[in-house]
């Protein structure tokens, strides 16, 4: 994983949060034109809002609903974290928490940069040297795993 979020914690609050986002997504659907179909004019006979559409949005909803009902369970293997340099400046960073789903090992690897630099937030870059480093760390693991058998 490549300086990924921290991983969910199964509670209340996280089921409340995602029903708030997924009612919003709802509401914002249904108020906004859905990019690519007309909308009725008043003044003619025109194509009209496609039914379908609003079921496919609402099924987009649920399956959105359903992966953010997701709370990571024990992998039965080793973990690769790959987190920028400026992830790990506090010891008690919440990614490192996703050490605790590996029952093999975990291998922490850092390349230069930040958060944003190694996601594209905000058209950031992480930079031709950190992307070099993390490139040839990606390379080796993946190197690593062919070795040991793994299939992708």
């Amino acid at each position: 994983m490549v300086d990924p979020p921290p991983p969910p914690a199964p509670g209340l609050h996280l089921y409340l949060n995602h029903a708030a986002a997924i009612v919003g997504r709802i509401v914002q659907s249904l108020c906004h034109p859905l990019p690519g179909i007309s909308q009725p004019d008043p003044g003619e006979h025109g194509e009209y809002l496609d039914p379908g559409a609003e079921a496919n949005a609402l099924e987009t909803n649920v399956d959105a609903w359903t992966v953010a009902r997701y709370v990571p369970r024990p992998y039965p293997g080793r973990i690769d974290l790959f987190l920028a340099r400026e992830s790990l400046i506090s010891l008690d960073n919440p990614q490192l928490n996703w050490r605790e789903l590996a029952t093999g090992d975990t291998q922490i690897h850092v390349f230069p940069g930040d958060h944003a630099g190694a996601t594209g937030e905000d058209a950031a870059w992480i930079g031709e040297a950190g992307l070099q480093i993390l490139t040839k760390q990606l390379e080796t693991c993946i190197d690593e795993a062919l070795a040991n058998g793994y299939r992708f």
